[in-house]
């Protein structure tokens, strides 16, 4: 198994390989299991809002401005995911370090 985390895409393929990988790997099934459930679910949120936004009984205008600040309260919560998300993958990244320098 070749493990090379300073950059590029090679390694990029070959981490997330690492972290697929049934015994060595990080990330293991049910933790994917749990990441997809939560993906879903929050999908689920915005659809069923969206759709109750634009079902709901009011006038054109008011609704536009309900989409408008929903869509910007959504982007907000997006970046802070996203946010989470990049810390979450940098912990990842020092995990995989740690573990190939313990394994070398």
């Amino acid at each position: 198994m070749k493990v090379r985390i300073e950059g590029g895409g090679e390694s990029l393929k070959d981490f997330s390989s690492f972290l697929h990988h049934k015994k060595g790997g990080i990330m293991d099934s049910d933790t994917r299991v749990i990441l997809c459930g939560g993906l879903a679910l929050f999908t689920g949120i915005l659809l069923g809002t969206g759709l109750g936004l634009l079902m709901a009984p009011q006038t054109g205008r008011r609704t536009r401005r309900q989409i408008k600040n929903y869509l910007n309260d959504t982007s907000d919560r997006f970046y802070d995911l996203a946010d989470e998300g990049k810390d979450r993958m940098s912990e990842f990244m020092d995990k995989g370090k740690r573990f190939v320098e313990d394994r070398i």
